[in-house]
């Protein structure tokens, strides 16, 4: 009966196979998650430096108003 010793083995590292397979698959998703807490963090940070920046672009503009006015104009 040594075929029913393979058969066993076999059927044993097909279920290897599988288990093998949802940890990789656990860990593509639990690195594709990973990504996505990045991606989020980093377009906040983005979005923040946008908003000061349009902040200061726009007290130049009021300054530099300021300074091109003539004295008269006071």
């Amino acid at each position: 009966m040594p075929w029913m010793d393979v058969s066993a083995q076999i059927s044993s590292l097909g279920t290897r196979m599988e288990e093998l397979a949802l940890v990789s698959d656990t860990r593509f998703y639990s690195m594709k998650d990973h990504i996505d807490q990045y991606q989020t963090g980093f377009t906040f940070c983005f979005e923040h430096f946008q908003q000061i920046f349009e902040r200061v672009r726009g007290a130049y503009g009021s300054i530099a108003g300021y300074i091109q006015a003539s004295p008269a104009e006071y």
